[in-house]
């Protein structure tokens, strides 16, 4: 039996201000309340083998999150999901424990794209629906959308060109799927982000709500608090075995993009 595991869980209420350093303190403290036995590192300073598949920015909900782990002994996944239910929090719900079998690559390696959704505040406004659909088309068709950017080693903030790593923008309101527009109800409008998520390249929504606000004028003229981000899907690499709740890369990787 695979002592390698990944645990799914949503993200949602007020958790999701919790960081992703926060959240790593949470469920090694879980596996440890509940005895799951996780492996740990060697050497002077051990820590728990356990890693998400990718880091999720402050504020965000996710619909489908998944944290990688190693026992140091056989355990039944459903034994694990069972345990780690119990010691979970409001807000982090727990949806699967499966084996992990890909040989010694990580998740977080094989991640190279992430569907968002957009959810714009839209109910005061007098809103078309086609309205939307061409602010996507118009802003993906521009050739360079410059974003200012923190970077990380110097802290200061650079101009990016986030085009490349746009991969589709559109709206989403079908009134069959989750987050759709509902004018009868909250009426909000949602958008769905594909974009490059990963190790190799990663783009941040935030620069992409940045760009877009601006850019729709009096459509889009509202503040970013009142805007909500939801990550619902990780997608894999090319050619990665199946994992039950992940994604194959579908689309072209950025540098075959046009």
């Amino acid at each position: 039996m695979s002592t390698r595991f990944y645990l799914e869980f949503a993200k949602t209420g007020l958790v999701r201000y919790t960081s992703h350093l926060d959240l790593l303190r949470l469920f090694k403290r879980a596996f440890k309340r509940t005895e799951v036995p996780i492996a740990y590192s060697q050497g002077f300073n051990p820590h728990p083998r356990m890693s998400f598949a990718q880091p999720l920015s402050l504020g965000y909900t996710a619909a489908h999150e998944y944290l990688e782990f190693q026992t140091d002994r056989e355990i039944a996944p459903e034994e694990i999901l069972r345990r780690m239910r119990s010691a979970m929090p409001m807000g982090l719900t727990l949806l699967s424990c499966r084996p992990l079998e890909i040989g010694s690559r990580t998740l977080a390696s094989l991640v190279t794209a992430a569907e968002f959704t957009i959810t714009l505040p839209v109910a005061a406004r007098d809103v078309r629906l086609d309205d939307f659909r061409k602010l996507c088309d118009d802003y993906l068709a521009q050739p360079a959308i410059i974003a200012s950017k923190r970077q990380k080693k110097t802290k200061k903030y650079a101009d990016q060109d986030i085009r490349p790593q746009i991969r589709d923008l559109k709206p989403a309101w079908e009134p069959d799927e989750i987050g759709g527009m509902d004018l009868a109800g909250n009426g909000n409008v949602c958008l769905r982000l594909l974009c490059d998520q990963g190790s190799a390249s990663n783009l941040n929504p935030d620069l992409v709500v940045q760009t877009l606000l601006p850019f729709g004028g009096a459509l889009t003229a509202f503040p970013r608090e009142e805007i909500e981000i939801c990550r619902e899907k990780l997608f894999l690499e090319a050619g990665t075995p199946a994992l039950p709740g992940l994604y194959i890369e579908p689309v072209p990787k950025a540098d075959e993009k046009a």
